[in-house]
């Protein structure tokens, strides 16, 4: 949406452009990152079934790993990743990484201040 049209938008309209189109730039901004940075790789729930992911999987599909349903174990894989000199990038559905790996969160990446980002993906994304 041009600059010009966004100006004449109300807030409602603003907020689900941005909730539209946030994977977007969400996921050039990650390949970019990943095409400077080998160490960069990608820890999904869904893994290439999920579609915030497919246009990292077709550059770097060996730098994408599924977890299934195991948003904890995901979490505590992304600390060994880190320890061992790689990016991760934790994607996965907000109510889930938060309620179920909320332990992980805190005694995995936090407390020994590990270099991990977490993609939080919001539930009103999925249902626009």
């Amino acid at each position: 949406m041009a600059q010009q049209e966004m100006s004449r938008c109300s807030v409602t309209e603003k907020c689900l452009w941005w909730f539209r189109n946030y994977k977007i730039y969400m996921i050039n901004g990650l390949i970019k990152l990943a095409k400077g940075n080998k160490n960069v790789v990608v820890l999904n729930t869904e893994a290439l079934a999920c579609k915030d992911c497919e246009e990292f999987a077709k550059f770097f599909p060996e730098r994408v790993f599924s977890f299934g349903l195991a948003e904890a174990n995901m979490v505590s894989a992304a600390a060994g990743f880190a320890l061992a000199g790689k990016l991760p990038v934790v994607v996965g559905n907000a109510q889930f990484l938060i309620e179920r790996a909320f332990e992980q969160i805190k005694n995995d990446l936090v407390i020994p201040n590990l270099n991990v980002i977490n993609l939080f993906r919001r539930i009103i994304s999925s249902i626009l």
